[in-house]
Order: C-alpha cells, then structure tokens, then sequence
C-alpha cells in the first residue's frame, strides 16, 4: 500500500473507520457489564449532558473512551500500577479519572476553539476545563444519590486529571503516585492498539499528527 497516495490514505482511513464502528458496536456492552454503578452513572452523566461528543473527526475517541476505563479496572483488580509494580491503585478513583481525564476536549461551550491555541497550550486548557466539568458532575450526582464520595475522592480524581499529561510537558509522574501512574497507563494503553497506530499513520501523511 502507497500510504504516499492521498486517494489510498483516504480509503483506508474510511475502512478503518469501518472497522472501527463494527467493533464498538460489539464490545460497548461488555464494556459497560464490568463497570460499578459508580462509573455507569458517571457515563450515563456525560451521556445526558452532552459530553459524549468530541471536536470534530476524534471519531476514533470512541475506542478510547472503552479501553482507558477497561485498562483501569485490569490495573485496580490486578493492584498492578501498570509499569510493574504491585501498589494497588485505588479503582474508587482511577476508573472515574479514566473516564473523565479528556472530558475538557469536548464540545462543551466554555472550551469551544481552544484547540486553536496550540498543541501545548491545548493540552493544559483541556486540563483545566476538564477538572471544572468533572467537579460539578461529581458533585452533582453526590447530591442525586447516584455516587457515594467524599470531598478527598473528587479533590483526587481532579488532581489525577490535572497531572496525565504533565509528561508531554516534561514533568514525570512522581514514581510514588499510584493513583496518577495507574491512570496515565491506561491512557498509554489506547496507543499501540490497531485503531489508534493505523489513523496516527494515516492522519500524519495528511498533516493532521
């Protein structure tokens, strides 16, 4: 294949999208079979809110969305904190964070058009935005009775949403953080997986990587 070729590449990002559908739409359900009531009303949150719906092309996102929080939940059961270590990341806080950590790249009103401002910049906004839509979705599905955390559980679950890309910044992760490192595996995860080493292959050839 000729990746080279525009025609090729547009083909091929069309089948992968393809692809991709089809097995959303066979692992959404098993997805949502392993998660805690916790974590359902925290998706069905985003979904009744209109946070479920990412810029424009982050097709893939879906993908995404299913495999951190499933590489979370391994990692919390296993107690594994995904770089070897045996630490027992705390699934209250890690699973939600996964869910939540890119919630600031959706079309939400206070952060439409900050992924104008450059990639760098970009990630920090999206931190920021996304601890605010985490704070008043976590606090207001304590006040329905949906989720059982306190004031710590939601100050850590923004904290963790506030540090997965400080090292793109390059700020490590405090090797002793294992709430932060469980999450930024999970994230990590979703890179080598076909969907996401296929479109950055594709999408770089087009200027978009």
């Amino acid at each position: 294949m000729d990746i080279n070729n525009p025609g090729i590449r547009q083909e091929a990002i069309a089948a992968l999208k393809e692809v991709h559908d089809g097995v959303i739409k066979e692992i959404t359900p098993k997805f949502l079979k392993i998660l805690s009531g916790e974590e359902r009303a925290i998706l069905d949150y985003l979904e009744n809110n209109g946070l479920t719906k990412y810029k424009q092309g982050s097709w893939h996102r879906l993908s995404h969305n299913i495999i951190v929080p499933a590489v979370g939940i391994n990692l919390s059961h296993s107690g594994y904190d995904g770089y070897g270590r045996k630490v027992h990341p705390y699934r209250k806080v890690v699973v939600p964070a996964c869910i939540l950590h890119d919630i600031g790249e959706t079309k939400h009103p206070s952060i439409v058009g900050q992924e104008e401002r450059g990639k760098m910049a970009h990630r920090m906004m999206h931190r920021h935005a996304g601890v605010k839509i985490a704070d008043d979705a976590l606090t207001k599905l304590n006040e329905d009775y949906k989720i059982s955390m306190t004031s710590g559980h939601i100050a850590e679950i923004k904290r963790l949403i506030m540090v997965h890309d400080d090292p793109y910044a390059g700020i490590p992760i405090d090797p002793d953080d294992k709430n932060a490192l469980a999450l930024r595996a999970s994230d990590r995860a979703y890179v080598p997986s076909f969907v996401s080493f296929y479109k950055d292959v594709f999408y770089r050839k087009e200027g978009k990587g």
